[in-house]
């Protein structure tokens, strides 16, 4: 094959690789950033928010120091139920569509506090420290988020969507124990 014709062929085929290509990630670090954390409408619940605050820490991103209430202990989850919706615009979280539904019904209790989950590291922010039964009292996360290192939270924080979703759990009766509903966000910055 004549030198031009390689250089041609070697053209097309970068054009068509970097066209086919995963698009390129945005430079800088993946941060969280926490748009909504409160108690879903309806009735109160015996696992409530009672304060939140969001703060930006500039290693970590938002993060969040809650107080939440068990009014009642709870031997164990019968279930726990997320649904997640996808949002364009962090500003219209009013304005999302469904993505998906989760739900678990067996050993939940296990699932929740088993290690190396995206959610490992808001368990270890909260004291006393949460297992099963959860008993009745007010529990504490201090710089509470997720683990952003997790392969998983990259791959869905790192197009920028903002991700809402409530999540429900069930007691032993299939009553609603709780529910909890938030927003998240994946932002990359950069520092020098």
């Amino acid at each position: 094959m004549p030198a031009s014709r390689r250089w041609l062929l070697a053209v097309l085929l970068n054009v068509l690789i970097s066209v086919s290509s995963p698009r390129r990630q945005a430079s800088g670090r993946l941060f969280l950033r926490v748009l909504l954390l409160e108690n879903c409408d309806g009735p109160p619940l015996p696992i409530r928010f009672v304060d939140r605050k969001i703060s930006w820490i500039k290693d970590l991103g938002h993060v969040v120091d809650a107080t939440v209430s068990v009014s009642k202990s709870i031997a164990s989850f019968r279930m726990v139920f997320v649904e997640l919706k996808r949002c364009r615009d962090p500003q219209r979280l009013d304005v999302c569509e469904y993505y998906a539904t989760w739900s678990w019904r067996t050993a939940i209790c296990n699932l929740v506090v088993m290690p190396g989950m995206i959610w490992t590291p808001i368990l270890h922010s909260i004291s006393p420290p949460i297992k099963c039964p959860l008993k009745a009292g007010t529990y504490h996360a201090v710089n509470s988020t997720w683990d952003l290192n997790s392969a998983l939270m990259k791959e869905v924080l790192e197009d920028g969507m903002v991700w809402k979703g409530d999540v429900v759990f069930a007691d032993p009766n299939n009553a609603s124990a709780g529910c909890l509903r938030g927003a998240i966000q994946g932002v990359k910055r950069n520092f020098q």
